[in-house]
């Protein structure tokens, strides 16, 4: 039994408690189960031994796993991070991987979520999901990076579960669909609309749709952007100067050898987007950003 209190005026930060624990999973409680496609989430990392995820491995045909639960300790009824002994040997059974970005850090010892994502891939999932809360997420699968917009909510009522539902959300596109971009924007449209109401999510794949075409982002397109895009898309950088001091001690050489994956405008703004860094170059028109 879980309690959470949220910050005021700040949903993605909250405190645990923990009234009482169930018994740990079992090998002997997957007995009578037959399906192809598994997903785990353990509330604390004493829900799910070793024993029990090789026997769900040893099943499933594509396995996804919400790491949270792994890296909670529950001390004197309070949730507390720590770490996962077993983790290098837990994660080569998973096929798709779900943590926040705090929770990807803490597993990799990773500067950042994106050479955290790297490093879990390396552990072996081949898909490696990364939240940041009511922010963007992003998808790391075969090298590439791909960052998915946040959806905004018509109001924001419970942040509970909205990451399990991210997850439940991703994989529900997953059976059907190859494109992991899609999916991802899935994921995010239907953590939106669980945002919006208290308890689990209770919508229909019709409100997902409407609300899909709702959300879908429509920025402005100048005509700068649209010719950008065109010359850009799918170029590589082979060079990189500036004149800006500032832009200079970003180290800029890092996006020698990234492809250009998109350019998004934002109002006055251009993002120009790189993959696989998910790094992207503002600039305000003919100003440097």
């Amino acid at each position: 039994v879980f309690e959470n209190r949220y910050a005021a005026g700040d949903l993605d930060a909250r405190s645990q408690r923990v009234a009482a624990l169930a018994e740990p999973f079992a090998p002997a409680d997957l007995e009578g189960v037959d399906a192809r496609t598994f997903h785990l989430g353990p509330l604390t990392r004493d829900d799910m031994p070793p024993a029990f995820l090789a026997a769900v491995c040893a099943r499933a045909a594509r396995l996804s796993l919400d790491v949270q639960g792994f890296v909670r300790a529950v001390r004197d009824g309070a949730v507390v991070a720590c770490e996962w002994p077993a983790h290098r040997a837990g994660l080569r059974l998973v096929d798709v991987l779900k943590a926040d970005d705090t929770e990807a850090r803490l597993l990799t010892g990773g500067p950042d979520a994106e050479a955290a994502a790297r490093a879990l891939a390396a552990s072996g999932p081949r898909e490696v999901l990364i939240t940041f809360g009511s922010r963007a997420s992003l998808v790391f699968a075969e090298g590439r990076m791909q960052r998915i917009r946040a959806y905004p909510p018509r109001r924001a009522a419970d942040p509970t579960g909205c990451g399990d539902t991210y997850l439940a959300g991703y994989m529900t596109c997953r059976l059907t669909n190859d494109d992991l971009r899609a999916c991802g924007d899935f994921a995010a449209t239907v953590a939106s609309l669980k945002l919006e109401q208290s308890g689990p999510f209770r919508g229909s794949p019709e409100l997902i749709a409407a609300r899909r075409r709702r959300l879908r982002p429509r920025p402005p397109a100048p005509r700068a952007a649209r010719t950008l895009s065109r010359a850009l898309d799918g170029c590589q950088v082979t060079h990189v100067a500036t004149t800006v001091d500032q832009i200079r001690r970003l180290g800029p050489q890092r996006l020698v050898g990234q492809r250009v994956d998109r350019v998004e405008p934002r109002g006055k703004h251009l993002l120009i987007w790189f993959d696989p860094s998910a790094l992207a170059l503002h600039s305000h028109m003919r100003m440097a950003g």
